[in-house]
């Protein structure tokens, strides 16, 4: 229950969540298919497409999934001893390390750009209020400089001029 309002309350949310699943799954099915040419080598490669896929579309918390996701699944099917959660060796800690901070990078890096864009998309917001608000004066300026243009050229008969 608490879900579902939480769902409703954020719309895209299932939209970001449902990316970080869905490229993940795709990753994995990519990385079935390159199994016979890489073997037990590159065994978190398709999964940073998943990553920069997810961190592009959606927020840190899809990010996150994605990231988490794609090392569970690397390592019960592409590491020695697969079909296990075992991170056995030196060499395999060190590349499992550098996939989630590399990970993480693309998805820090990602969601520094989405905060930028949207604080110049909510920047150009304002401007797009104040030029209008300054057309609306110019306007107003013009109407009234009007208005006393033909108030003085009606006072002039008047006034002997």
């Amino acid at each position: 229950m608490i879900l579902f309002r939480w769902a409703r309350s954020n719309p895209n949310i299932l939209k970001e969540y449902g990316v970080a699943l869905s490229a993940t799954l795709l990753a994995l099915l990519s990385r079935f298919a390159l199994d016979p040419l890489l073997g037990d080598h590159l065994p978190y490669v398709t999964f940073f497409v998943a990553v920069a896929i997810t961190t592009w579309y959606g927020g840190w918390g899809a990010s996150l999934t994605a990231i988490a996701l794609g090392g569970l699944l690397s390592s019960w099917f592409f590491m020695p001893p697969r079909y296990s959660l075992a991170v056995i060796g030196m060499q395999q800690q060190v590349g499992y390390v550098t996939y989630f901070l590399v990970s993480l990078a693309f998805a820090g890096f990602g969601q520094a750009q989405r905060r930028a864009r949207h604080k110049a998309e909510a920047a150009m917001e304002v401007l797009r209020y104040e030029v209008n608000e300054r057309k609306q004066g110019a306007r107003a300026l013009r109407a009234s400089d009007e208005r006393l243009q033909m108030a003085i050229l009606a006072a002039m008969p008047a006034l002997g001029t």
